[in-house]
């Protein structure tokens, strides 16, 4: 009976850590998506907007009164681009919109007025007296009157060609026009200020209320604001919706946390694991997820892709509610007050320059993680890559990143803990040569002409330039108490994330999205990887100087005295 009961309780966690995997899955698909779909090519545009760079949205674009056979190649790109996106349903195939005119004759709009005119008064003239008179019983000299006035109005009217529906423009430059600046902006602060501003109130919550409600509330908040996206047409209606699920998925992020340490809290080495899988492989795993956005969208549009990604976390927060169970508060999540937190970080800061050290060597990591994340899509959809296609790179990328993401999982957790018994600074080792070796990987992945090489060298930069995040954790970790080492780790990721957001938000302002995306890509995210390898290498010098730096929380926890 016993054997039974221990069985289902090890199903059971495994299910509860399912789960987790999903929302977390959830939460990086709906955080980067944007990435993915920002600057969708529409199919029949590629070969004229091939190597055009433009700076601002289609959206803002007037048609020019010029014939088409006059217009610049930059002209004809937006004239392309700014036709009615009408795309048929996702089951009927993603066929192309047929292609604009390729010659326009120029309109004489004061002959058109002219026409129109003279139809009007050849109309009058044809109906009885009676129907000018009257006010509303003959309709169909109604239904032609109303017609004539639009007829009228289009004559002087602008080309309004460009306005957005439901099922409009591919992508969300054009759709909400967004600048690249404004991208920037949408991706990077405008999500990370408020998580890492709700990542504080989440924690202190999760302390003292039911989590699994919290993580299933935080996830349909989440997913709401995500359908609601498909609603705007301005930066501002984005940024409000961005904040909104930045917010909630702060809350979410710590409610998720605090339960998989207490379900797997009996196993140490069961609980790196899944660690390990929530914090590296379910993000990895939702970027990949994101990237067949691309495929989507060119069947359905934009703002149908958010619509169906918000539906589907809307049923996966009522999983959550009904299936998750609240589970024995351990050590792990013991209640703790905003004050002992505080008081516990300041020691940690206090005796030791390793925490410093390390958050300053996860921010660097971060801010060449979130530019790549960010921006790689834009530069894989306007580099001329020989042999990209939307299709391939959806495919490929969504492998490579969550194959990646598995392998440096497994590379980190042998190496962290293998290492870590014969060296204790090993995680500084590891966290050195990933840098290093990013470097080279980074240069040749942006400077590549060929689509295969550039994905096979982020693919290898993935495995082997990110496999220090558990060994780091795990460090960072002993520097504190068990009992807020998960608030200490929210926190300490909250400073790391708001300064990582600073990649993504320079390049915004630095590049429009044009064809220079790769050199800002290449210098930005190289210094972070010359930064994360000089805090790492402080980082061994502070140990090797002070050992007792790594083991603070033993000294802290009155369970080992």
């Amino acid at each position: 009976m016993l054997q039974a009961e221990e069985k289902t309780s090890v199903w059971y966690r495994t299910y509860v850590l399912f789960i987790l995997l999903l929302v977390c899955i959830s939460n990086l698909a709906t955080r980067y998506q944007p990435s993915f779909l920002i600057t969708i090519p529409v199919l029949e545009c590629q070969e004229v907007c091939k190597g055009i760079e433009i700076t601002n949205p289609v959206c803002l674009w007037k048609t020019p009164d010029t014939p088409a056979t006059e217009l610049t190649r930059e002209e004809q790109c937006r004239q392309c681009r700014s036709q009615p996106a009408m795309p048929p349903l996702i089951w009927q195939g993603a066929m192309p919109r047929q292609p604009p005119t390729p010659e326009l004759p120029p309109v004489d709009k004061e002959a058109m007025v002219l026409q129109i005119e003279q139809k009007k008064l050849s109309v009058r003239k044809a109906l009885p007296a009676t129907a000018l008179q009257t006010d509303g019983d003959h309709r169909p000299w109604r239904r032609r009157w109303a017609q004539a006035q639009e007829e009228s109005q289009a004559a002087d009217a602008p080309d309004m060609r460009h306005i957005d529906t439901i099922s409009g423009f591919y992508n969300m430059a054009d759709g909400a026009c967004l600048w690249y600046w404004q991208y920037g902006l949408l991706i990077g602060y405008g999500f990370a200020l408020v998580y890492a501003a709700g990542s504080l109130p989440a924690g202190l919550l999760c302390d003292r209320y039911r989590r699994s409600g919290i993580l299933a509330l935080s996830l349909f908040v989440w997913s709401i604001c995500t359908s609601m996206q498909a609603l705007a047409k301005k930066i501002w209606l984005l940024l409000v919706w961005r904040a909104l699920i930045g917010l909630s998925q702060g809350f979410g992020y710590a409610a998720s946390n605090s339960l998989l340490l207490d379900y797997f809290a009996s196993n140490e080495k069961q609980r790196d694991v899944a660690w390990a899988l929530l914090t590296m492989v379910g993000p990895q795993l939702g970027v990949g997820c994101a990237s067949f956005s691309i495929v989507f969208a060119e069947g359905l549009g934009w703002r149908w892709i958010v619509l169906l990604t918000g539906g589907l976390g809307i049923v996966l927060s009522g999983v959550v509610l009904a299936t998750v169970k609240e589970p024995p508060r351990t050590e792990w999540s013991a209640p703790c007050t905003m004050a002992v937190v505080t008081e516990e970080l300041w020691a940690a800061f206090e005796k030791s320059r390793v925490p410093q050290l390390l958050i300053l060597a996860v921010s660097a990591k971060m801010l060449a993680s979130f530019s790549l994340t960010s921006f790689l899509p834009i530069w894989f959809a306007r580099g001329n890559l020989h042999g990209y296609t939307n299709d391939a790179y959806a495919f490929w990328n969504a492998l490579a990143v969550s194959l990646a993401g598995l392998l440096s999982v497994s590379l980190g957790s042998v190496l962290g803990q293998t290492w870590s018994r014969v060296d204790v600074c090993a995680p500084c080792y590891v966290g050195m040569l990933g840098a290093l070796l990013s470097l080279p990987l980074l240069a040749l992945m942006l400077l590549t002409q060929w689509f295969r090489t550039s994905l096979l060298c982020y693919f290898a930069m993935l495995v082997l330039g990110e496999a220090w995040f558990g060994p780091t954790m795990g460090l960072l970790q002993k520097a504190v108490r068990k009992s807020v080492a998960g608030q200490a780790t929210s926190m300490m990721l909250g400073i790391a994330t708001l300064a990582g957001n600073l990649g993504p938000a320079i390049i915004g302002i630095l590049d429009p999205g044009g064809v220079n995306i790769g050199i800002h890509l290449l210098w930005i995210c190289s210094a972070a990887q010359v930064l994360a390898f000089l805090s790492f290498y402080w980082t061994y010098r502070e140990i090797t100087v002070d050992p007792v730096s790594v083991t603070l929380g033993l000294s802290q926890d009155p369970a080992a005295k």
